[in-house]
């Protein structure tokens, strides 16, 4: 709010602690997200070792910033974390 581009003078130099000005949803404390059955074959097969996920890993020497399954082993079947 304290920006010049939402019309303030830029001296507070704070970013929005509500985020209502960058217009981000809030938060739903009940979403439901989908977990792998970790049984299809999906699930079961082991890590490829050349996709950018398995490379990023630290199974394979990467540092493991990005912290996703391997791009073969995507669940096809899915089931809901309730």
């Amino acid at each position: 709010l304290d920006s010049v581009k939402f019309g303030g003078p830029k001296i507070l130099k704070q970013k929005c602690k509500l985020r209502t000005c960058l217009g981000e949803p809030a938060k739903e404390q009940n979403k439901v997200r989908a977990t792998a059955c970790g049984n299809c074959f999906g699930c079961l097969t082991p890590d490829c070792g050349q996709c950018i996920y398995c490379l990023d890993s630290v199974k394979f020497g990467g540092p493991g910033i990005k912290r996703q399954r391997c791009k073969q082993r995507t669940c096809h079947v899915g089931r809901s974390k309730e």
